[in-house]
């Protein structure tokens, strides 16, 4: 069992965060928060994870972070 993304982000934590892509999953759930910054960090999701990602992988590849 996990939490939903709303609920995640009305949480005193994420009070200042903003969701800038995905509206439409606002309601997925989350079962485990993963962090990722390497560029083969998406090999070992799993599915109903909240990623979190500094983006550092993407620093010299502003186009794959489009």
């Amino acid at each position: 069992m996990g939490v939903t993304i709303n609920e995640i982000l009305q949480s005193k934590i994420f009070k200042d965060y903003h969701i800038i892509a995905g509206k439409r999953g606002i309601d997925r759930e989350a079962q485990a928060v993963v962090l990722f910054d390497a560029p083969d960090g998406y090999k070992w999701s799993r599915g109903k994870e909240l990623i979190i990602s500094s983006g550092y992988f993407f620093k010299d590849d502003i186009d794959s972070f489009k």
